[in-house]
């Protein structure tokens, strides 16, 4: 046996005959009376209620409050009339206005038919109790026409206070428009908008919308990087994504915007995306060249990266973990892949540094192997994690066993190279 895989041997006989050790995070079923149908968003408005919201796939938002026994969740808008749904379609993003207590603004991406189409769309809420939303007071602030099923991306944020008068922008995530392998070449082409992560003015006070004229009342920011670039949309921020599934702001912290990219069948990608960047796909997928010729000049590449091995699907973008019941992780951005594993990403060092949290497995939770679909976070900065057959569970510390001092290393297998396990 060659020396190194001797090493290797003994390196994982150590670790497989450690004591066990208590995981420092474990999930919680925090909403025990209440049940979800494809889960793909949990927030808080940021309004000082106690609501949460939860987004789902087919095309409704529900509302309840934030306790363990709560017993209801009603409807608190509809969308089933007017989205498309299945496989990576429907009512795939929810933000709210930063000023919702006093507008009643909310903001939805979702996929329409007849053309099929992404649509962001803003919302006014009722004066109802619990809250609702009027169904009949949609303004449509963008439309872009996806070729395929897949590939619709979804994710919107609204951004740091950046305008002239403290403006926040919102941001809106598109895939490369689908199929497999970028056929239409949309990632490195920066006058189509999919594959591109857009920034737009939704209160009207910028340009006009340039590759998405006339389908919209959105406009864009005048300092958007490709304004005025020839053959360049000026609604784009970055561009280069083959579907960047979710992205978040960490809002609490230095405002660096994280997106977790899919990759084609090899490579995952975390990316911190700032304006005017390049990130690669369909030239790389992740760090590695995927269709030449390719050439790094001008590509900004993940902050980290991961392959498909050991089981693993597509990645699920997460959150800066910013809440207090799990001090460890403040800082670390928590996402998982869409197989089940949960990890914490530290890049404060300059080396990035990934542990494995947990395994988002158990009855009711898995469907055919497919578990983790997205993240949410509430108004303490505590995660929730979302499964696509309808679990919500949320994030919290694992207290240590009498008279320890909490969770410690042990001795494991680390390969250095291509494989990223540690």
């Amino acid at each position: 046996m060659p020396p190194f895989r001797y090493a290797a041997v003994l390196a994982l006989a150590a670790a497989l005959a450690a004591p066990a050790r208590a995981q420092s995070v474990v999930l919680e079923d925090p909403f025990p009376n209440l049940s979800f149908a494809a889960p793909v968003e949990l927030m808080d408005a940021g309004d000082g209620t106690n609501y949460l919201y939860v987004a789902e796939q087919g095309g409704r938002i529900r509302v309840f409050e934030n306790r363990d026994d709560v017993a209801e969740a009603p409807v608190f808008l509809d969308l089933t009339d007017r989205i498309i749904g299945g496989g990576e379609m429907g009512l795939l993003g929810l933000a709210f206005d930063p000023g919702y207590a006093d507008n009643g603004y909310l903001y939805v991406d979702y996929t329409t038919p007849n053309p099929l189409r992404t649509r962001v769309s803003r919302f006014t809420r009722s004066a109802t109790s619990p809250p609702a939303a009027d169904p009949d007071s949609e303004v449509i602030l963008f439309e872009v026409e996806q070729p395929y099923t897949n590939h619709n991306a979804g994710a919107i944020a609204f951004g740091p206070p950046e305008g002239p008068g403290g403006e926040r922008y919102l941001y809106v995530t598109l895939g490369d428009g689908g199929l497999g392998g970028d056929p239409h070449d949309n990632g490195q082409n920066p006058a189509t908008l999919l594959g591109s992560l857009l920034r737009l003015d939704v209160d009207g006070g910028g340009e006009p919308l340039d590759c998405a004229a006339g389908t919209g009342a959105a406009t864009v920011p005048a300092d958007n990087p490709f304004v005025g670039v020839p053959d360049a949309c000026d609604e784009i921020w970055a561009y280069g994504f083959r579907n960047p599934w979710r992205m978040r702001f960490d809002e609490a912290g230095d405002w660096s915007l994280w997106v977790g990219d899919v990759g084609q069948g090899s490579w995952e990608e975390v990316d911190v995306v700032e304006g005017g960047g390049n990130y690669g796909w369909d030239m790389y997928e992740g760090a590695h060249c995927y269709e030449g010729p390719c050439d790094p000049e001008g590509i900004t590449f993940p902050v980290y990266e991961y392959s498909r091995s050991g089981g693993r699907i597509a990645i699920t973008g997460g959150y800066v973990y910013r809440g207090t019941s799990i001090p460890e992780l403040v800082g670390k951005y928590v996402y998982g892949d869409l197989s089940g594993p949960v990890y914490a990403l530290d890049v404060s060092g300059g080396t990035p540094v990934n542990e494995q949290l947990l395994t988002f497995t158990g009855a009711g939770v898995c469907s055919f192997g497919y578990c983790l679909s997205s993240f949410g976070e509430d108004a303490d900065g505590e995660l929730y994690l979302l499964g696509t057959a309808g679990a919500v569970r949320r994030l919290v510390r694992n207290p240590p066993l009498a008279g320890e001092p909490g969770p410690e290393v042990v001795a494991a297998l680390t390969v250095v190279g291509p494989n990223p396990t540690r």
